[in-house]
């Protein structure tokens, strides 16, 4: 039940007039003294306390009767009765929800002076306005209520990260509420409003009321990203993590700190000063012990935002690298004994039609100067290459031919025929993040490896990490997908190079074997729409994992779980549908497992440039349904409409009041000379 005129319940105070009155007996009382006569006080005392309890009978029926009699004037209806006949006089009122709203400012967040201005409006509006509240984080049709009900929806309205094109989404959402006036509450960021919103808002066929939440400056630090310095971390080992930090304001920081936490225990710091405007990366040093996961998060602080001062991320520590090694037979080959022996390494020899079965985690692929690779065979690479794999491909000794075939599906041209002019490898591209980590300072006067037969690799395509003296590229990184794939020019037997014997060759393809774990990434974002690699080696059958293994993330802090949609593949895959709404670190149960999975809140709302009023009043000149900066203090009453084939609740109310009044008749009558 509900009224459509609350504001007429204040008339029930009124009802403490007679209760007041019947409480305090303000007739004046006179004593009459009798003879000591036992009979007469006990007769005197019971009719005393029969005249009491009539007086209360009768006040309590009054008391109800006037109760009635004021609910019937406040029009009580049942919420299921309700409806509008013009559907157009609904009120929309829309919140802006997003984590720039979390910004303090004076005693409020935005959000905080968002909702108490909506409220404000709710206010002014008539008793009988539907209203419809909406954040913009919805994508839901708002529903319309009475206006004593709306307010408690506005107090639920908490804050959700917005995504790419988010303005898209809210235009739609808006069109469809079929709101004759909207009111929006909002920063209006530029990230989340471009100038092509506003040409959309015009074409919705409602009247717009925007409301801009004005803060001051805000001069905002943001920790943007982190990222590993050797795309392996290796146990009992010191590792680098290093933090890009940007400064999204007009005026120089000096002295920012940023520290890490591992497991939450610092492990390091350090001081920078950031220029207005500008973007620093910092490297900063830590321990790694026994575990085979660990949990961080870097942190600082600044007046700006808060939600983007603290970056989790989670790092997994493989307990091996695989290693699968195809050659002939009759091949000779030095790389067995880089991996063989090696506890981080499971190394394989297999045969080239085995490849196919090696499915699961990303590993890393040696195909060294086979005679043939099956185009199957190939593309079956590709595939585990794009899940995150690495590939080393090696040139056969001759002819070339059907390599040449199969790279050429990744933009690659390799020549038919080897080139046998003596070179040098004189060019290593330190700079790359391939290099990254391998050498404490670049060498010197380097005896860089010999060169005596190649074939052409085309320059264009890809990272050329080693050139010849002749600018020609000798090994080369091709991204593919979120794998890689290394092209070396020459075969590695003597006669061709000298790289397999030179002290350059042993770190080069362990990098190229360390690259192969990177599939797992440090951290993902609460809204993030693209899925999940699951990070154990488990296949999937539908949205069910084999085994039939039980898999849901849960939430340490509100000990609440997530049951995630897995998508059939290879590789399974995991999407959360913006369940998550908080950044933190997670914990992946699958079956026994648990697996830490950081999240954090997006940075494309980092930048605090807003649109003015004077901009937006630029922007919607021309419009002619778009005012900026006020609403009409009193709108129009919908039309409403209570259907119901019962009886109305305000008449059953008047019908109680006259059978209260009777039965009061009824009992003063038989009453009568006797109260």
């Amino acid at each position: 039940m509900t009224f459509l005129f609350p504001e007429r319940l204040w008339f029930l105070f009124l009802l403490l007039i007679p209760l007041i009155i019947h409480l305090f007996d303000f007739r004046k009382t006179i004593k009459a003294y009798f003879p000591h006569i036992r009979i007469l006080r006990e007769l005197t005392e019971k009719t005393k306390r029969e005249q009491t309890l009539k007086r209360w009978i009768l006040f309590a029926i009054r008391f109800l009767a006037f109760a009635f009699i004021i609910l019937a004037f406040c029009m009580p209806v049942r919420k299921n009765e309700i409806s509008n006949i013009a559907s157009g006089d609904k009120l929309l009122i829309a919140i802006d929800n997003s984590l720039s709203m979390r910004y303090q400012s004076g005693s409020y967040t935005l959000l905080q002076q968002a909702k108490n201005s909506a409220k404000e409006a709710i206010n002014n509006q008539s008793a009988s306005t539907l209203i419809g509240i909406m954040p913009l984080s919805s994508t839901i049709k708002p529903n319309f209520h009475l206006k004593n009900e709306s307010a408690q929806f506005i107090d639920s309205i908490s804050y959700s990260p917005s995504f790419i094109d988010q303005y898209k989404t809210i235009f739609h959402t808006l069109n469809n509420s079929t709101a004759k006036s909207i009111i929006l509450f909002s920063d209006f960021q530029k990230s989340d409003f471009p100038s092509d919103f506003f040409q959309l808002l015009d074409s919705i066929n409602a009247n717009i009321y925007l409301m801009p939440i004005e803060s001051p400056k805000i001069n905002n630090i943001s920790i943007d990203s982190v990222f590993l310095g050797s795309p392996v971390v290796v146990k009992n080992s010191q590792g680098s993590l290093y933090v890009k930090l940007n400064n999204n304001s007009d005026i120089a920081e000096d002295g920012v700190k940023i520290e890490v936490y591992l497991n939450n225990k610092s492990v390091g710091s350090v001081v920078t000063n950031l220029p207005a405007n500008t973007q620093t990366t910092e490297e900063i040093s830590f321990p790694i012990g026994e575990n085979n996961y660990f949990t961080g998060k870097v942190s600082t602080v600044d007046n700006g935002y808060d939600f983007d001062n603290n970056l989790f991320f989670s790092i997994h520590i493989p307990s091996d690298i695989r290693v699968y090694h195809c050659y002939e037979n009759d091949y000779k080959t030095l790389i067995p004994n880089i991996f063989i022996g090696d506890s981080l390494f499971n190394y394989q020899k297999i045969n080239l039609d085995a490849l196919t079965n090696t499915n699961g985690q990303p590993a890393f692929y040696i195909l060294e100067s086979l005679n043939n690779i099956s185009p199957d065979v190939f593309n079956n690479l590709l595939k585990k290459v794009q899940e995150g794999s690495a590939a080393f491909i090696v040139p056969p000794t001759n002819n070339a031919n059907y390599l040449n075939s199969l790279l050429s599906k990744i933009n690659i041209n390799i020549g038919n025929a080897l080139d046998e002019q003596s070179l040098r490898v004189e060019n290593i591209s330190f700079s790359l993040p391939f290099f990254k980590g391998m050498f404490t300072s670049p060498p010197r006067n380097y005896d860089y490896p010999l060169v005596n037969k190649y074939y052409h690799l085309s320059k264009s395509i890809g990272n050329n990490l080693l050139s010849l003296t002749n600018g020609d590229p000798f090994l080369k990184q091709i991204n593919y997908g979120k794998g890689n794939i290394y092209i070396v020019a020459s075969p590695l037997q003597k006669e061709f190079t000298s790289l397999v014997q030179h002290q350059l060759f042993v770190p080069i393809l362990l990098q190229m074997a360390f690259s192969s774990t990177q599939a797992m990434d440090l951290y993902f974002f609460t809204n993030q729409s693209a899925g999940i690699p699951l990070p154990i080696n488990i296949g999937a059958n539908g949205d069910v994992l084999e085994n039939n293994k039980s898999i849901y993330l849960i939430d340490p802090i509100n000990n609440t779980s997530y049951i995630p949609y897995i998508t059939q593949g290879e590789r399974a895959m995991l999407f959360f549908n913006n369940a998550i709404q908080r950044a933190e670190i997670y914990n992946l149960t699958i079956g026994d497992d648990k697996i830490p999975i950081a999240f954090n809140y997006p940075r494309n709302e980092s930048r605090p440039i807003y649109w003015t009023q004077n901009e937006l009043d630029s922007l919607t000149k021309n419009s002619t349904n778009i005012t900026i900066g006020r609403y009409p203090m009193t709108y129009g009453g919908s039309n409403i409409a209570v259907n119901s084939s019962k009886l109305p609740i305000w008449i059953l109310f008047i019908i109680l009041t006259i059978a209260l009044l009777i039965v009061e008749i009824i009992l003063l009558r038989g009453w009568k000379n006797r109260i």
